[in-house]
């Protein structure tokens, strides 16, 4: 996942604010971190934020299948859930999490809604 990155130069008495759009990944167990953009310098995250076209509450930069309407793919066969049928691999989207990982799904074509268990669902891949 991208986030916006500040790095903090001192150079005298002064303190510069540079920001950088970066990802984390692994690589062989340890966490590795790639810059994908030097944003240049700002006077507050937020402002690096619209520079980078980010709108979103955190600094994390949405991906492709989370800007999408129906970012989740419903991963269980109908023998876990034989009310709703083979829905497996069709997309959903959630609409209200609980506190005991049940989520309300809306699935796409028909609009279906149902409760069920978040282990059910699994984050769609681009397309």
């Amino acid at each position: 996942m991208a986030y916006i990155r500040e790095q903090q130069i001192k150079r005298g008495d002064k303190t510069y604010h540079y920001y950088q759009l970066v990802r984390g990944y692994r690589e062989n167990g340890k966490v590795k971190i790639e810059v994908l953009k030097h944003l240049g310098r700002f006077d507050s995250k937020a402002e690096a934020q619209a520079a980078a076209g980010v709108v979103t509450k955190s600094n994390q930069v949405p991906t492709r299948a989370m800007e999408e309407k129906y970012p989740y793919v419903w991963y269980w066969r109908e023998q876990a859930r034989p009310a709703l049928g083979d829905r497996k691999g069709q997309r959903c989207r959630v609409l209200a999490r609980g506190k005991m990982n049940s989520a309300m799904v809306e699935f796409e074509p028909d609009g279906f809604k149902t409760i069920t268990s978040r282990n059910a669902l699994r984050k769609a891949r681009g397309t």
